[in-house]
């Protein structure tokens, strides 16, 4: 998996490639953890159109950066999620916490 941070008026974007799963996932966590307090009372857009797969890393992962940005004040969006991918949320039952647009 890649991801490539952006900021674009105001709203900040991870643009997340590939499988989100096993080390991926763990590796996500240090690098939006740096990136998060860029975002205080800023929306933060997780874009996910090019995630193929996710697994319960992942999806712990996401929980992970929810909860951390509710802390300081930041919505996070998750947006472009593929139909398969999106319903791996749901039937684990993330799909209420995490907000998809």
């Amino acid at each position: 998996m890649s991801l490539r941070f952006d900021h674009l008026s105001g709203v900040g974007q991870v643009k997340l490639t590939g499988h989100f799963s096993g080390q991926s996932a763990l590796d996500f966590l240090p690098a939006i953890r740096r990136t998060l307090p860029a975002y205080a009372n800023h929306p933060l857009v997780i874009n996910m159109e090019d995630v193929e797969r996710i697994d319960t890393l992942g999806m712990g992962a996401m929980l992970v950066l929810h909860r951390d940005a509710e802390r300081q004040a930041t919505v996070v969006h998750i947006k472009n999620c593929k139909q398969h991918v999106r319903d791996v949320f749901r039937i684990a039952n993330l799909d209420k916490p995490l907000c998809f647009d």
